[in-house]
């Protein structure tokens, strides 16, 4: 996973620290998860907000890359404990002076290319 949105509440520490960017801000926030969950009764579907998932059991190894500098990074760091509390094996890494879509900036940043060759180390070391 990559900075994934976990939680439709925007309410953790990087959502405030970040409220207003680098990249992404709060009100663009809020609009995704408007979008995404348009129905109602949809926001407190966990299969669509990941961390109202109780138990994460049958949940394969997985890979949790987040920001320094980004609002999703504290939903991140949850959702990975939530996991490991079931007994998932989470491999977290943050980073550092990094901010959201970074990912997409392969061609200027070295970190881009080291969090590619992380995920597809993991990705091989995982596969069954």
């Amino acid at each position: 996973m990559i900075y994934p949105a976990a939680d439709n509440r925007l309410k953790t520490k990087s959502w405030k620290d970040y409220e207003n960017g680098p990249i992404i801000n709060k009100e663009e926030g809020i609009r995704a998860w408007n979008w995404y969950l348009a129905n109602p009764e949809d926001q407190q579907n966990s299969l669509a907000v990941p961390l109202l998932i109780k138990d994460f059991k049958n949940t394969p190894p997985t890979f949790i890359l987040l920001s320094e500098h980004d609002p999703l990074r504290d939903e991140g760091q949850q959702l990975a404990e939530n996991m490991k509390a079931s007994g998932v094996q989470v491999k977290t890494v943050v980073y550092k002076e990094m901010v959201h879509g970074f990912m997409h900036m392969g061609s200027v940043l070295k970190e881009t290319k080291k969090a590619v060759q992380e995920i597809a180390a993991f990705t091989k070391e995982n596969l069954k």
